[in-house]
């Protein structure tokens, strides 16, 4: 009779223990199957890029937020001035980590600027509200350097 007892309380153990994990493995499984709520984030695009009149002629780009542009400049008064709008789609507020400009300017012969449409300076922290959109203006032109 002691020993049906212990092989009762030994099933009723493996039990408990085959219960509890068949109850932590479902809740593992919820947990990374669950769908995160996309409707509260920043939707960061890159769009309307235009070029300004008497501009040297560019070939331009956009993927994902990535702009390539693609241009020659020869005479010294040559330039390029483009716009484009960085728009937040989203329904957070974004706020500008960093900006890269990977420019080939091996002869540092070429001047550039980016600012807001207003010549207002880009800098580190500004924010682009949620449902609103910047306009960005892009300048290269060509300097010689006095020999």
């Amino acid at each position: 009779m002691k020993k049906q007892l212990h092989i009762l309380k030994g099933l009723m153990i493996l039990s408990i223990i085959f219960i509890s994990s068949l109850l932590l493995i479902k809740f593992i499984y919820y947990i990374n199957h669950k769908k995160i709520d996309t409707s509260y984030i920043w939707n960061i695009s890159l769009n309307n890029i235009q070029i300004a009149e008497g501009s040297e002629e560019a070939n331009i780009s956009i993927d994902k937020n990535k702009i390539d542009l693609k241009v020659t400049l020869k005479e010294e008064n040559d330039f390029l001035e483009a716009t484009f709008d960085i728009e937040n789609k989203g329904s957070l507020n974004a706020i500008l980590e960093d900006y890269k400009l990977n420019i080939d300017n091996q002869k540092n012969i070429l001047k550039y600027k980016i600012t807001y449409l207003d010549n207002s300076e880009i800098q580190k922290g500004d924010i682009i509200n949620s449902k609103t959109k910047e306009t960005i203006k892009l300048l290269l032109n060509l300097k010689y350097k006095q020999i």
